[in-house]
C-alpha cells in the first residue's frame, strides 16, 4: 500500500469514527430531551445507558431493558401509560442519518480538512 492510499484510508477511518461519535451524541441528547418533556418516567432512566464507539466502525449502546418497554405503545393488549418515543424513533432516525452522511458526506473539502488536522497529504 503506497503512502497516498494509506493516507486515504486514515482519513476515511477518521471520518467514519467522528460520524459515529456525533451520532452517539445526538442520540443521547435527543433521548434526554424526550425524557425531560415526558411526565411519569423516572428521570434517572438514562443514567445507566452507555453509548460508545469502538474500533473504527462500531457504535454500541447499552441500556436498561425498561427503556425498550417505554418505547412501546402497547404491552400485550394493555396501553402503556408511560409511552414515550425514546428508543426506536430516535435510533432509526439517526441510523438513516448516519447512512446518508457516510454515503455522501466525505467530500473533497472534508477530506482536505481532516488531512490538514492530521498533517498528512492526500
Amino acid at each position: 500500500m503506497d503512502i497516498s492510499n494509506r493516507n486515504q484510508s486514515i482519513i476515511e477511518k477518521r471520518y467514519i469514527r467522528s460520524t459515529l461519535q456525533r451520532a452517539g451524541n445526538r442520540i443521547a441528547t435527543r433521548q434526554q430531551q424526550v425524557l425531560n418533556k415526558t411526565k411519569g418516567i423516572p428521570k434517572n432512566l438514562l443514567q445507566r445507558r452507555t453509548i460508545t464507539v469502538t474500533g473504527v466502525d462500531t457504535l454500541s449502546m447499552e441500556h436498561l431493558l425498561t427503556q425498550r418497554f417505554i418505547d412501546m405503545k402497547r404491552l400485550s393488549n394493555v396501553k402503556n401509560p408511560l409511552h414515550a418515543p425514546i428508543h426506536n424513533k430516535i435510533i432509526m432516525g439517526e441510523y438513516q442519518r448516519v447512512i446518508n452522511e457516510l454515503q455522501f458526506g466525505l467530500t473533497e473539502d472534508v477530506k482536505n480538512k481532516i488531512a490538514g488536522n492530521l498533517n498528512i497529504e492526500i
